[in-house]
């Protein structure tokens, strides 16, 4: 998904707006996937 794309997906706030509302989903996505990353680290490394 582009940038373009994603401004159609919230056309009703300005420019700035989209970005910042863009970058915080981004930054929850990284925080999740990193936290998935770790479980799966810890369950190995206990298993072994």
């Amino acid at each position: 998904m582009n940038e373009k794309e994603m401004y159609k997906f919230i056309p009703l706030l300005p420019q700035d707006g989209i970005k910042l509302r863009w970058y915080e989903i981004l930054t929850l996505k990284v925080k999740v996937s990193i936290k998935k990353l770790l479980n799966l680290w810890k369950t190995k490394h206990t298993q072994q």
